[in-house]
């Protein structure tokens, strides 16, 4: 039934105006039948209502009925169970029978189950090996993984162990059958791409790559080990602890014949003085045949088993290389061929490390070969290399002391250029041997640059001797003296920044838990080799200073921050050596003119005038200071150039104060000259360059605040260091911030004229 609208008062007044709805009577009609519509709306609703009150109850009912039948049923249950429970079996002894029995059935459930399985193995087997035949491989490998999945379950039972063995032995038998399926499949997908010389040249076509990507999709899901051939050589690899993956066999291969054939054969291309040869090939293989790698193999390798093809290939290419490079050191004696090997093989990890990390994921790069670690940690080798940076790096000290511009400065204000150079050779040796991963091992060449940093100090403080004995000055006129102190403090400065580095921090504290283990053992780890022949005793290098015997490596205590104290030490002394030998020079020179400063008649001066001038006297000390301000400035690093000034200012103030002021009787008249000359010729020279006159001119400061006290705070100041109160006297002197001491403020109170005591 419809229902009408309901009328609402916009819509009645709407109706009134357009009917046209003037008169009462008129408005009465339409209102009854608006309240007789309501009324008509008012028992639908009721009807309504009731109606749903209606069929809830019927609901309920039924859902009632529901709830009774399932409590019904519930309590027989109970009661059946019940039943069931107070029933007894029959006792094992008055019934043997049934028992037997029943032992009989669960051994024929084990059986009928074992039947079962021995069953899916031989019909799922038979089933692989149709579809095989068939080259139905996607099925086949649905069928490996489900036998795969009942023997993985079997694994753990101990009461089936034919069963475990049986199921085990046909995954391994059908793994090997796919290994060599896929394996036959990726040598012939690889050479239609070209692999490895025609990738350039060759055009595969579309089903070419679909086939690639589906066998390589395959291998992913079988999973299959690769079987590892014992025979060949190159396969015994120092980093490999597992085989790479069948791809990556199939990939090496070929290179490994090639390789085989070029630089492990009596082929000219295995000439023993050229490692650079083999290196480079290496190298060129890396750099062409990744790409190839990348694109073909590594998404789906990396996605479906989580392993970097990459990476694989990588590893397996620098462990043909490591056969190649270890056989070479084990044969070859001359020191020549090992440097060359030596720096082939850092050229090597160095540029396959960055070029890996640009194809794969920055944390992958971890896992590659640590290869100059691998070949060169023997304990044997790892001394040649000692040994050979050592010279190496003697023979570039020659260089550098003997050059003409060891000593110039390519910057004015920076150190001179020997300090770049040998900085730039512990560099050298710091990121050669950070290719180690052993703390013992690093520390032997940490001990080298210690006598590196060493002999350093002793080639500069001869060369200081040297020329600073005949007064020798550089091409610029500049001291010997200030370039060599320059660049000891350079170092010493560099050192300390190098101490707290990440690097060097690891080597200082050494953990608790390390165990000092033998060069034999790190070699061992390091390597994880097979016992290779050794090599004879005579050998022809020169012997190398011990830096620890070999069954126990010296490896002490460093504390953060001690790595190069000593090395530190020295340079510092020297440099003040350098530095207080200077200042003797230059005070012994403005000493001469102070002097003749000092003998002025202080005492004579006219008190009517007002200072305006310096005292001629003085302009010959002034013209010292100044030259060699000037000259310091000009030829060391400003920050150094200050320290000396400081020290020079405390000498000077000394002087002054030893020479000219104590010695000497003031007039008001002096004391004004005195302090205006100080004030204005004096402490500017030493002010505008940084240095505090008030702390470094201290015994002067001190000296004119007394000279110009009136004559009563003078009597009163000494009248008071006269007496025996201690506290008193110290507090006298403090409140006029003097730091000289008391016997030296009598004197100077002393050498007032307008005072008689």
């Amino acid at each position: 039934m419809a229902s009408t609208k309901p009328s609402t008062t916009p819509n009645i007044l709407a109706t009134l105006v357009t009917k046209s709805v003037w008169k009462s009577e008129e408005l009465a009609d339409l209102l009854a039948q608006e309240v007789g519509r309501r009324d008509k709306l008012q028992e639908l609703k009721i009807a309504a209502e009731k109606e749903a009150a209606r069929l809830k109850m019927e609901g309920n009912c039924d859902l009632q009925e529901e709830v009774e039948y399932l409590q019904s049923s519930f309590n027989k249950v109970k009661v059946l169970v019940t039943r069931m429970a107070k029933e007894k079996l029959p006792n094992r002894w008055e019934n043997l029978e049934f028992y037997q029995n029943v032992a009989k059935v669960e051994e024929l459930e084990k059986c009928k189950r074992y039947m079962m399985v021995l069953d899916f193995y031989t019909t799922t087997s038979e089933k692989i090996g149709d579809n095989m035949e068939s080259d139905l491989e996607m099925d086949a490998i649905e069928l490996f993984h489900r036998v795969k999945e009942i023997e993985n379950v079997y694994v753990g039972v101990g009461d089936c162990e034919h069963l475990r063995t049986l199921g085990a032995g046909i995954v391994s038998y059908w793994s090997a059958k796919f290994a060599q399926k896929l394996g036959r499949d990726f040598e012939q997908l690889f050479e239609a791409f070209g692999w490895p010389l025609r990738l350039k040249t060759a055009i595969p076509t579309l089903e070419t790559h679909e086939k690639l990507r589906r066998a390589i999709t395959s291998f992913a899901r079988v999973n299959a080990k690769p079987v590892r051939d014992s025979t060949n050589e190159l396969e015994e690899t120092p980093n490999s602890k597992f085989d790479p993956i069948l791809p990556v066999q199939v990939l090496m291969a070929p290179l490994k014949r090639r390789f085989r054939f070029h630089f492990l054969s009596d082929k000219p291309t295995s000439e023993s003085s050229k490692p650079e040869w083999y290196f480079s090939q290496v190298k060129q293989w890396v750099f062409d045949l990744v790409p190839f790698v990348k694109t073909h193999l590594e998404q789906i390798t990396v996605s479906e088993m989580g392993i970097s093809c990459i990476i694989e290939f990588v590893r397996c290419v620098s462990d043909m290389l490591i056969l190649k490079v270890d056989a070479h050191l084990q044969d070859d004696f001359r020191d020549g061929v090992f440097v060359k090997i030596l720096e082939e093989s850092i050229a090597f990890e160095n540029e396959i490390g960055d070029f890996v990390a640009e194809c794969v994921d920055s944390q992958s790069k971890s896992y590659l070969p640590a290869f100059v670690n691998a070949v060169f940690s023997r304990p044997e080798t790892l001394q040649r290399w000692v040994q050979a940076e050592k010279l190496a790096s003697l023979e570039k000290l020659d260089d550098m002391f003997s050059s003409e511009s060891a000593w110039s400065k390519p910057i004015a204000a920076g150190p001179p250029e020997i300090v770049d150079l040998f900085v730039a050779v512990i560099r050298s040796l710091t990121d050669r041997f950070a290719h180690l991963q052993h703390r013992a091992q690093r520390l032997k060449f940490l001990h080298l640059l210690n006598d590196l940093l060493d002999e350093f100090h002793v080639r500069s403080l001869q060369t200081w001797k040297c020329k600073s004995d005949i007064n020798e000055y550089l091409p610029n006129d500049t001291p010997i003296d200030y370039v060599i102190a320059d660049a000891l403090y350079s170092i010493h400065d560099t050192l300390q920044e190098w101490e707290y580095l990440p690097f060097f921090a690891s080597m200082s504290v050494r953990n608790p838990n390390e165990d000092i283990i033998s060069n034999a053992a790190i070699y061992a780890t390091a390597m994880d080799l097979s016992p290779r022949r050794q090599s004879s005793s005579s050998t022809n290098f020169v012997p190398m200073i011990s830096y620890g015997s070999d069954s126990a490596p010296e490896s002490p205590d460093f504390q953060p921050g001690n790595l190069f104290e000593n090395a530190c030490g020295l340079y510092w002394c020297l440099a003040n050596e350098i530095q207080t030998k200077w200042c003797t020079q230059v005070i012994r020179r403005v000493k001469e003119d102070i002097h003749k400063y000092a003998q002025i008649k202080w005492q004579s001066f006219d008190c009517t005038t007002t200072p305006e001038r310096l005292t001629d006297q003085l302009f010959p000390a002034l013209q010292t200071l100044k030259d060699t301000w000037k000259t310091l400035f000009n030829s060391m690093d400003p920050k150094n150039a200050d320290k000396w000034m400081k020290k020079l200012a405390v000498k000077v103030d000394e002087v002054l104060m030893d020479v000219v002021i104590l010695p000497n009787q003031f007039s008001r008249a002096g004391v004004s000259q005195l302090e205006f000359d100080c004030t204005t010729g004096i402490l500017p020279i030493f002010s505008d360059n940084g240095v505090n006159c008030k702390i470094f001119f201290g015994s002067v400061s001190s000296a004119l605040i007394i000279l110009q006290l009136s004559t009563g705070e003078a009597m009163l100041l000494y009248d008071t260091l006269q007496s025996e109160n201690f506290e008193d006297r110290e507090l006298a002197l403090t409140e006029l911030d003097v730091t000289i001491c008391q016997s030296e403020v009598i004197k100077v109170i002393k050498s007032r004229c307008d005072l008689r005591i």
